[in-house]
């Protein structure tokens, strides 16, 4: 019974490792994913910026910063198709 209870307590622990080792990847990969669109959109690449922003969001729908740089090149595109 002990020796159960030791395997499961660290196969738990080895469960949560890996969890928070994935959390800690897929943060760093939303941010990368969003330096990428940011610099895109720098250099006056909405369309390829967009497409960034939007792979970050299927990361993390929340992530604040990828949905903000979203929708300001958005607002970018739209007032350049009004007033060429």
């Amino acid at each position: 019974m002990l020796l159960t209870a030791i395997l499961v307590i660290s196969v738990i622990g080895i469960y949560q490792i890996e969890s928070a080792e994935a959390q800690s990847t897929n943060t760093s990969s939303v941010s990368e994913l969003v330096d990428n669109g940011i610099s895109l959109g720098n250099i006056g690449k909405s369309e390829e910026a967009i497409s960034w922003f939007d792979k970050a969001l299927e990361i993390d729908p929340k992530d604040e910063v990828a949905l903000y740089d979203k929708e300001w090149k958005f607002r970018q595109r739209r007032d350049i198709l009004q007033h060429p």
